[in-house]
C-alpha cells in the first residue's frame, strides 16, 4: 500500500454520492453517534482525547471534490475539533435531535463534527456526526476503541502498512473493473424474482417516515440461546422472522431482500474508519412452509452464500438485473435488512450510555434497521409513503417482533 490521501470514491460510495445528487432530502446521508457520560470527568483532557482519536482515522477530515470525471476523496482538509456547550436538562432532548442532524454538508465541505454537552454537575454527552461517505457502521465500533485505548493509555491500533480509506477505494475500483462474471453469477442466482415486489401508493419517491422499537417491545429473552440451540447465528434467526413478517403483512413468496455487508475483505480495512459497506441480495421467501428448523436452514444457507460474495461490487450487480427493465426503480432493492451488534462505549471510572435518537431517513423504500444483544433487539423501520402507510409499517414490525418470539420460544428450553 502506499498511503494515497486522495482517490476516486470507491463504487460504494460513488453510489452514496450520486444517490444524494438526485435526492431531495439533504440530511438522508447524514449519521451520528450519541453517548450519555456520567462521573468526574476533566473535560479539557477528554475533548482532547476525543479529538486525538478522530484525527487518528483521518476519513472524519476529509473531504469530496466533484471536480473531474470522477468525485474524489481528499483525507485531512478539515481537522474536527471538539465543540464544547452547556446545555439545560429540559433542552437536550430537542438539542441532541437539531445537533444530529446539523453539520456534515457535501456542498459545504466538512463531512464531520463533534460536540461536548455539559447538562450539569457530573452528566455530559458526546455527540459525534459525520457523513455516510465518511464512515459506515463497523467504522463507529473503530472509532470507540481508538478513544477507549487513547482515554486508558494504551496505543491505538493502527492499520497494516500505513494503509488508508483511499487505499482501498483504490484497490475496490480496481476489483470492481474485474467483477464483471462474478456480478453476473451473482444476478444469475437471484434471477426471476421481481425487482419491483411492492405496489406504488402514490406519485414520486414519497416521503421518508420511521417506527421505533426499544426496550421493553424489543426485551427477547433467550435470543442468542435459541440461535444456538437451532444451530443458526442469531443474524439467521432475524433474517428468518423478518422474512416471514414480510410474507404475512404483504402475502408475498419469493421475492428480493437486499442485506448490508461490511465489505472490508482488504487486508487491514478492519482497523480504518471508512464507508466500505456493500448491498448483498438474496433469494427471500415470505411463505411459512416448511417446519421452524427448515425455514431457518434455509434462509441461513442463502444469507451465508450472498456473504461469500460481499466483495463483488452490488452496482455491478444492479446492472445486470436492470438491463431490461423500463422504467428503472426509483430505489433497488425495494426491501432491505441490516444488523448489527451493540456499540458500547467504555471508559474506565465513568459511565457511558448510547443515546438513541432517530430521524425518518428512508435510503430505501423498506428498510429495518437492527441492532441486536443475547437477550434483546431493537431498531428503526424506515419507510415510504410511495410504499407503505403508517398502519402497515406498524403491522410489520409487530409482525417481525411476534415472528422472532415464536421462533425463539420455539428452540429456547431453557427460558
Amino acid at each position: 500500500m502506499t498511503g494515497e490521501r486522495e482517490a476516486p470514491l470507491s463504487p460504494a460510495q460513488l453510489a452514496i454520492w450520486m444517490h444524494e445528487q438526485v435526492s431531495a432530502e439533504p440530511t438522508l446521508y447524514v449519521e451520528h453517534a450519541c453517548y450519555e457520560i456520567l462521573g468526574d470527568l476533566d473535560e479539557d483532557a477528554f475533548a482532547h482525547t476525543v479529538e486525538r482519536a478522530l484525527a487518528a482515522h483521518p476519513a472524519f477530515s476529509a473531504a469530496v471534490h466533484a471536480r473531474g470525471a470522477l468525485p474524489r476523496m481528499e483525507l485531512g482538509v478539515h481537522p474536527v475539533t471538539v465543540e464544547r456547550r452547556t446545555v439545560n436538562a429540559d433542552e437536550l432532548a430537542a438539542t441532541l435531535r437539531r445537533e444530529s442532524l446539523s453539520g456534515p454538508s457535501l456542498a459545504e465541505g466538512q463531512l464531520s463534527r463533534c460536540l461536548l454537552l455539559t447538562v450539569g454537575p457530573g452528566r455530559r454527552v458526546l455527540l459525534v456526526v459525520w457523513h455516510h461517505l465518511v464512515a459506515d457502521g463497523a467504522s463507529l465500533r473503530v472509532f470507540l476503541r481508538t478513544l477507549q485505548d487513547l482515554w486508558s493509555g494504551a496505543p491505538p491500533r493502527e492499520a497494516g502498512d500505513g494503509l488508508t480509506v483511499c487505499d482501498v477505494a483504490l484497490e475496490q475500483r480496481a476489483a470492481a473493473s474485474a467483477a464483471t462474471d462474478r456480478a453476473r453469477e451473482v444476478a444469475e442466482r437471484v434471477a426471476g424474482l421481481p425487482v419491483r415486489a411492492l405496489p406504488p401508493l402514490e406519485e414520486g419517491p414519497g416521503q421518508s417516515r420511521c417506527v421505533v422499537w426499544d426496550e421493553p417491545t424489543g426485551a427477547i429473552e433467550g435470543l442468542a440461546r435459541a440461535a444456538t440451540a437451532a444451530r443458526v447465528t442469531v443474524p439467521m434467526l432475524l433474517n428468518a422472522a423478518f422474512q416471514r413478517a414480510v410474507g404475512q403483512v404483504w402475502g408475498l413468496g419469493e421475492f428480493l431482500l437486499g442485506c448490508v455487508a461490511e465489505g472490508r475483505s482488504v487486508p487491514g480495512s478492519r482497523d480504518l474508519v471508512g464507508c466500505f459497506v456493500n448491498t448483498i441480495l438474496l433469494r427471500a421467501d415470505g411463505s411459512r412452509g416448511g417446519t421452524d428448523r427448515e425455514v431457518l436452514r434455509a434462509s441461513g444457507r442463502e444469507l451465508a452464500t450472498a456473504l461469500t460474495t460481499q466483495d463483488v461490487p452490488f452496482g455491478a450487480v444492479a446492472s445486470q438485473l436492470l438491463r431490461e427493465v423500463r422504467p428503472r426503480p426509483r430505489y433497488f432493492p425495494q426491501i432491505y435488512l441490516s444488523m448489527d451488534g451493540p456499540h458500547p462505549l467504555e471508559l474506565p471510572g465513568l459511565e457511558c450510555s448510547r443515546v438513541r435518537i432517530y430521524h425518518p431517513q428512508a435510503k430505501f423504500e423498506v428498510a429495518l434497521i437492527l441492532e441486536f444483544t443475547e437477550d434483546a433487539v431493537r431498531g428503526v423501520l424506515q419507510y415510504r409513503t410511495s410504499v407503505l402507510t403508517e398502519r402497515t409499517a406498524r403491522r410489520l414490525v409487530d409482525a417481525f417482533t411476534d415472528g422472532l418470539r415464536e421462533l425463539v420460544k420455539a428452540y429456547d428450553r431453557t427460558g
